[in-house]
């Protein structure tokens, strides 16, 4: 279950079923420790910062 992806960092979740965004809110709103959706920006600055970290190691 550790190397399976899911959606959110759900604590409470044990098989991530990728539900629609708006069906996964309902949940999200009930679990505050849940993070906001990044940005297409954020998105592209982690993604690179990623592949920079997987190059140099």
């Amino acid at each position: 279950m550790n190397d399976e992806k899911k959606k959110h960092p759900c604590p409470d979740c044990r098989c991530c079923q990728w539900c629609s965004d708006s069906r996964c809110g309902v949940c999200l709103k009930r679990c505050p420790g849940a993070r906001r959706k990044l940005s297409l920006r954020e998105q592209i600055e982690l993604y690179e910062s990623l592949n920079r970290g997987a190059e140099n190691g």
